[in-house]
């Protein structure tokens, strides 16, 4: 079983760097979703007017670091 192991490292490690930046877009992206939760789910409140909020930005990085892992998992494995 050794070598099962050493050959899925292998295929794992040329995508490590596409994993950690997905990993690190999502952590991202969760921490600004996190950040504006009080107005989570609107578009213009009060405290803040603006059509923009950091839960939207940190849901699209959310959404995206996840496909970059996931893509990256999946060209990995498919070798």
């Amino acid at each position: 079983m050794a070598g099962g192991a050493d050959s899925f490292i292998e295929k794992i490690l040329p995508y490590l760097p596409y994993m950690v930046c997905g990993v690190i877009i999502a952590g991202i992206g969760a921490f600004l979703i996190v950040d504006d939760a009080y107005d989570f789910g609107t578009f213009s409140t009060s405290r803040h007017p603006s059509p923009w909020h950091h839960w939207q930005v940190g849901l699209v990085l959310f959404i995206v670091g996840l496909v970059i892992i996931a893509l990256s998992l999946y060209f990995a494995l498919a070798q």
